[in-house]
């Protein structure tokens, strides 16, 4: 559901002490972006909380107009808060409506994206672009659904595809940093950049692994692979 081909993450925990207010993490982030995609070869750069094939957020919601349901009983989704270029970053496909865009900011009113499946899922006989869905996130603050995206697998390849939604990252900050960059050519240039571009900002700042998209996909399916070797070998 995303292409991973000339995509790199790297992953920053930004400490409690020194970012705690949401407004000091929004801040970083858009830092972080703002120099990011000035680099040479850079096609587009985004930020996300969670990560797929290396990181899972899950939470409840409900849906406007519905009848109500007991916390316990909430249907679930995997959660995201993301940058307006995510999407383009990831290589994942707007499926329709819109996706983020800086004016999605923590003065606008809350909007969320939801993927196919979910759309499917819950919204089987009418158009969820335009209806609003509570996520069990933080105070009771119901979000207009403004866009379907395409399916991604969070788990692995050959996992079952959940339920995804997303909201703006301005709107719900994160102390949790994945940045992915989709870069014009091989990503290897690229690599070095990223720990001084950070260090410019925070020269405190841990930085976690930078790692290729490709690698990481590589290792989501080596069992998968190791079987199938195994099974031609004995074959």
């Amino acid at each position: 559901g995303f292409n991973p081909e000339n995509a790199t993450l790297l992953r920053l925990s930004l400490p409690q002490k020194k970012y705690a207010l949401p407004e000091q993490q929004n801040a970083f982030a858009d830092a972080l972006l703002e120099r990011v995609k000035v680099l040479p070869g850079v096609q587009a750069a985004g930020v996300t909380h969670s990560m797929p094939l290396v990181s899972d957020y899950v939470l409840g919601f409900n849906i406007e107009g519905r009848p109500a349901i007991a916390p316990s009983d909430l249907p679930s989704t995997n959660y995201y808060a993301v940058t307006p270029d995510y999407f383009k970053a990831m290589g994942i496909r707007l499926i329709r409506g819109r996706v983020f865009t800086p004016q999605d900011d923590a003065r606008a009113p809350r909007v969320a994206i939801v993927n196919e499946t979910m759309a499917r899922q819950h919204f089987a006989n009418e158009d969820p672009i335009g209806k609003r869905i509570n996520i069990t996130n933080g105070p009771d603050t119901w979000r207009e659904i403004i866009g379907i995206v395409g399916d991604i697998k969070q788990y692995g390849v050959d996992k079952a595809t959940s339920a995804q939604a997303y909201e703006p990252f301005a709107q719900v900050p994160f102390s949790s940093v994945n940045l992915i960059v989709r870069t014009n050519g091989s990503p290897a240039a690229l690599l070095g950049a990223l720990r001084p571009t950070v260090y410019a900002i925070d020269k405190d700042q841990p930085i976690g692994i930078i790692r290729p998209l490709e690698e990481i996909m590589a290792d989501s399916i080596a069992r998968q692979r190791f079987a199938m070797t195994l099974l031609s070998v004995f074959s």
